[in-house]
């Protein structure tokens, strides 16, 4: 015989276990989104699920799903695998930048673009086949994905920004459909059509390199943090080279110049810790080297100084501006003395110095650029030997150092005042 408290016990656990029914199986992630003309673009998510998995919805209240909006996911950590619908054909600047955990991401067979650093700093992303029908990868769209491996890029592209494949240095190979008009590649490294200019080297190829007679052009940040990299090899027929084109090759040991180069961009060694010397053919008619050190034909600028010297280093007379970032990240640099025909330094030109601890600057310096000094943690003390320069109590210029003291000579001026 059932009594009154057993029928009401078992009707509880009936209602308990009808409403468990009604449940779903897993919460279900949660986005916001605006609505224009239609569509539907993905501006953020209020919910996301435990492993971090998302799938973008191909409608949303019976409007299709077309775009994800600028920084719609930027940051979110927790984020490690993304689909995307066939609907979506826009992702928009920065809209998964910094996913630190996003392994995988899905793309549909409907995206035409992908925007500026659309996955940029996606350190774990491993997987990211590109769709053949995307037209348009933006500046550094998929910079600093240093887990990516592979890049496969489609017969339609005709707009890939600069640095969109910088610093991946897990990449061995960049794939181009051979029926690209716009793009090519050779080897796994990537170029123009007309392989005249060599726009992107894999970072995580290892070994020498020997660039083809074919090649005029070597884009911006080419082989940007290529450190794998042992030697590289420039031919007679190379007129320009981009910006940073070599910068953080950390076991690239020397750099030759050939007689033709035209047009060097600044940086275009900097952060290269085993480098030790950059040579120019002495029939070069715009630049030089002395002593391993980059300079213009007249040696006015000194352009670039190899980060794998150590010690002493004194200017010579004849220089009167040091480049951005010429000396960059130089550890190994303990002692410079600036003359004083120089009378202006370039931002960040030791930046990182982190050996130096002594800096005489002569009388003709008139500049510093933003954070010419910053982060040269060894430096304590500075001599001035002419009126301070501009700026002159500008604190980006010897940030984030240990510099205690800064001295001028009697009778220069600092500030506007009289020593």
């Amino acid at each position: 015989m059932i009594t009154e408290a057993g029928k009401s016990s078992a009707a509880m656990k009936l209602l308990t276990l009808l409403l468990l029914l009604a449940l779903p199986a897993v919460a279900q992630n949660q986005f916001t989104f605006t609505t224009n003309n239609g569509a539907i673009t993905i501006t953020g998510i209020t919910y996301i699920a435990v492993n971090g998995v998302v799938a973008i919805p191909s409608e949303t209240n019976g409007y299709p799903v077309t775009s994800i909006g600028t920084n719609a996911f930027y940051d979110l950590t927790i984020l490690t695998s993304v689909t995307i619908p066939n609907s979506v054909s826009n992702i928009e600047d920065s809209a998964f930048g910094q996913c630190t955990s996003l392994k995988n991401v899905t793309f549909g067979s409907g995206l035409t673009n992908i925007g500026n650093s659309a996955f940029e700093g996606c350190f774990s992303l491993t997987n990211a086949p590109i769709p053949g029908s995307v037209t348009t990868i933006g500046m550094s769209a998929f910079e600093f994905c240093s887990s990516l491996t592979k890049i496969t890029i489609g017969s339609i592209a005709t707009n890939i920004g600069e640095q969109a494949f910088a610093y991946c240095t897990s990449l061995t190979n960049i794939i181009v459909n051979p029926a690209n008009e716009s793009y090519s590649s050779l080897s796994g490294v990537m170029f123009d059509k007309s392989q005249t200019t060599l726009l992107q080297y894999p970072g995580g190829k290892d070994g020498s390199y020997t660039i083809s007679n074919n090649v005029t052009t070597i884009g911006d940040y080419a082989f940007a943090d290529c450190s794998s990299l042992t030697g590289i090899t420039i031919p007679d027929n190379i007129t320009n080279i981009g910006i940073g084109s070599f910068s953080g090759c950390s076991r690239l040991t020397g750099v030759a110049i050939s007689g033709t180069v035209a047009s060097i961009v600044r940086c275009v060694a900097g952060f290269c810790s085993s480098l030790m010397s950059i040579t120019v053919n002495a029939t070069n008619a715009f630049y030089s080297s002395e002593a391993g050190v980059l300079f213009d034909k007249s040696q006015t600028t000194l352009l670039q100084y190899p980060c794998g010297k150590v010690g002493s280093y004194a200017i010579s007379n004849s220089v009167t501006s040091i480049e951005v970032g010429s000396f960059a990240s130089c550890s190994g640099l303990t002692n410079v003395t600036i003359p004083d025909s120089v009378t202006s330094i370039g931002g960040l030109a030791f930046q990182g110095c982190t050996s130096l601890t002594n800096l005489t600057i002569g009388s003709g310096l008139t500049s510093i650029g933003l954070y010419a000094f910053s982060f040269c943690t060894s430096l304590t003390g500075v001599y001035f030997q002419g009126n301070s320069p501009t700026p002159s109590d500008d604190l980006t210029v010897f940030s984030d150092d240990n510099t205690g003291t800064v001295y001028y000579l009697a009778g220069t001026t600092w500030l506007g005042h009289v020593v």
